[in-house]
């Protein structure tokens, strides 16, 4: 194989060693049931291999390790190589690798630009210990650790302690412990410890839209002769159900009974909503009352001693005349 080998037996002395400029540095192979390659030395490399172009060291086993090496004090296997790999070993029924270190590192992997240690198989990497973290990640300006999948979960965990959770988030620094971008599904009971503090503004129910009605964000609705909301055309009038939420300037924080299908919108219960008034029908104040109108759709100024039963609201803003969104409180009397 064009190799230079060099064998030293000593107490303080590399055990074997391996180098050549074009193909393995060290190269072991068994088919009767022993290591491919072993080596053992009480204060340095068990064995050491190098090479300029090929594969630092490799081991094949059929039925046992491929690689096995040994350390007390130091490195179990070093393999070093500038094009290859630098530590190749392959088993056809047991393990290809295999580092073992009562009080450093059993295995490591480094490289400047690619990836440090790269498992393939069933699992494509397993972290096993009784007392202390399965697999850690750690990094200074990125995840720490990172999951992908094409088919299933990216991350999946699963805790058999009734008091510990299967997936579990911290931040030491005072930021935040989880954050979602996108969906978040809730299949059991939600408990929080805090506060709940939504973004939004108003909390809304979905309700169908009646067949043929034009119902838009803002606007002020009452339920038809088929139960679906459609604009409110009457002053006072005591069908009105509310305000439709999501116009311009205030979002739902919380949106109730979103599981039914068709055309559904959601009305503002409780919070603020933006709404259409006509103010030519009467300047609106802050603070004022506000009740359906004869404009389909709009609110207008309210007499409090008439409105009972068809109050939808009290201004947060004022519109002296004309027709515009409102920001509105929602009160339904």
């Amino acid at each position: 194989m064009g190799t230079f080998e060099n064998r030293v037996t000593g107490d303080n002395e590399t055990a074997i060693l391996g180098i050549s400029e074009r193909y393995t540095g060290v190269w072991g192979e068994s088919r009767g049931g022993a290591s491919g390659v072993y080596g053992r030395s009480p204060a340095w490399h068990g064995v050491f291999g190098e090479s300029e172009t090929n594969t630092g060291v490799l081991g094949q086993s059929r039925t046992l390790y491929g690689v096995h090496g040994v350390s007390t004090s130091s490195t179990g296997t070093i393999g070093q190589s500038t094009s290859g790999f630098g530590v190749h070993g392959t088993s056809a029924s047991n393990t290809g690798v295999v580092g073992r270190s009562t009080s450093g590192v059993g295995v490591e992997g480094g490289s400047d630009r690619g990836d440090g240690v790269v498992g393939r198989g069933r699992r494509g990497v397993v972290g096993v210990s009784e007392t202390y973290q399965g697999v850690f990640g750690s990094s200074r300006d990125n995840a720490g650790v990172v999951g992908e999948s094409e088919a299933f979960h990216a991350v999946f965990g699963v805790s058999r302690s009734i008091n510990n959770a299967g997936v579990f988030g911290g931040n030491t620094g005072g930021g935040w412990a989880g954050m979602f971008d996108g969906r978040v599904s809730v299949s059991g009971n939600l408990y929080v410890g805090g506060d709940v503090r939504p973004l939004g503004a108003d909390v809304a129910e979905e309700f169908e839209v009646e067949t043929g009605a034009t119902v838009l964000p803002g606007m002020v609705v009452r339920l038809g002769d088929g139960g679906g909301l459609e604009p409110a055309d009457r002053p006072y009038e005591t069908a009105v159900i509310g305000i439709v939420s999501g116009a311009p300037g205030f979002r739902p924080a919380m949106v109730l009974d979103t599981g039914g299908g068709g055309s559904r919108l959601p009305v503002a219960l409780v919070g603020k909503v933006m709404c259409w008034v006509d103010a030519d029908r009467g300047p609106v104040r802050r603070g004022d009352l506000l009740t359906s109108s004869p404009t389909p759709g709009h609110a207008m100024c309210a007499d409090a001693g008439r409105a009972v039963g068809s109050l939808v609201g009290k201004a947060l803003g004022v519109l002296p005349h004309g027709q515009a969104l409102l920001p509105v409180l929602t009160m339904l009397r």
